[in-house]
């Protein structure tokens, strides 16, 4: 184990290249996605409010690394986003190759933020016609019938999750298809956020199985250290 005083200035220069790479996301591309944004100061129409979290776009460097990882042939499958924010994952999926890449968010002012952002994101990289921002209940919603990668960047707690679950499975007994989830949380999540049990939950889903997430640069492993990151597959039959 490091010492506490070299550990805490390897943590601050980790964070530093996380907002730098943040930022430079936004500035390329000329979007807003760094800005965080509570639960408590956003409309929520449909979906429960109380099993939201608070808006953190997930670092470029978490789907950087874990999308090659995961999926062999992004072209052939369809990304989605559960509690999609502001749509930076969206977009990084649509620059890695996904040909679809939906997002699933009930607060509506994140969703007019994705919808903007996705159309200054066009702009530069004329990819925006891949991005699909969708207003609405996650738990509720109804999955395209394609090969799917499932990105949950720690969005709701367990009865959401659950409905999710429920919802994909019913979607892959109807339509027999290869499907990834990946689930980033930090290592430091307090008990109280839920996070372990939305974990378990992923891990006991009798559909689902674990998969490792083989990160074969040193410098991604790195970046990706602060991050619980859980990956599991369904097969088809």
């Amino acid at each position: 184990m490091l010492p506490g005083p070299l550990s805490r200035k390897i943590h601050h220069a980790r964070a530093v290249l996380h907002a730098r790479a943040s930022d430079r996301f936004d500035r390329r591309h000329g979007t807003d996605t760094v800005a965080e944004a509570r639960i408590g100061d956003l409309t929520v129409a449909s979906g429960d409010a109380g099993e939201g979290r608070m808006y953190v776009g997930s670092p470029p460097a978490v789907l950087e690394h874990c999308m090659p990882a995961l999926v062999a042939d992004p072209a052939t499958t369809t990304f989605i986003d559960m509690g999609s924010g502001k749509g930076r994952a969206l977009m990084l999926a649509a620059v890695h190759g996904f040909p679809r890449a939906i997002g699933v968010e009930f607060a509506e002012e994140l969703h007019a933020i994705a919808l903007r952002n996705r159309d200054a994101f066009d702009r530069i990289t004329g990819l925006g016609e891949r991005i699909e921002p969708c207003l609405g209940d996650a738990g509720a919603f109804a999955f395209p019938p394609e090969p799917l990668m499932l990105f949950f960047n720690n969005p709701f707690r367990a009865p959401v999750l659950r409905r999710v679950l429920d919802g994909l499975q019913r979607s892959l007994d109807e339509h027999p298809r290869p499907a990834v989830l990946l689930y980033q949380s930090m290592k430091d999540a307090p008990p109280e956020s839920g996070t372990d049990e939305n974990l378990a939950m992923l891990d006991e889903a009798p559909f689902l199985t674990p998969v490792p997430i083989r990160i074969a640069s040193p410098a991604g492993r790195f970046m990706l250290a602060p991050f619980a990151l859980r990956a599991h597959v369904a097969a088809a039959e």
